[in-house]
């Protein structure tokens, strides 16, 4: 079995625990948007607040599905273009 294949059956590769570096986009937005919720919340009633917590959790839900699906289609695409590579009959290579 490839090593690769052996490696992912195992579960020792996990790309969605990949740590965020630092000063990348998302690490600097994040206190930027805890900031955010911090003075959205301040604002809301008692009845706002869980309708609030509710929201950002189902948001989350459907950023996690949106993932879900990039990655596959990825990956999907990825393989389409190892097999179109592969059985080129002049093996990727061009002419010019």
């Amino acid at each position: 079995m490839p090593e690769t294949l052996k490696v992912l059956y195992c579960g020792n590769i996990s790309p969605f625990e990949t740590p965020v570096p630092a000063g990348s986009p998302p690490r600097r937005l994040a206190p930027k948007l805890a900031k955010c919720e911090a003075e959205l919340t301040g604002l809301l009633d008692a009845e706002g607040t869980p309708l609030l917590k509710d929201f950002d959790a189902l948001h989350q839900q459907v950023a996690s599905i949106d993932s879900e699906k990039n990655f596959i289609q990825g990956f999907r695409l990825g393989v389409r273009l190892i097999a179109e590579y592969l059985t080129d009959p002049q093996g990727g290579e061009t002419n010019g």
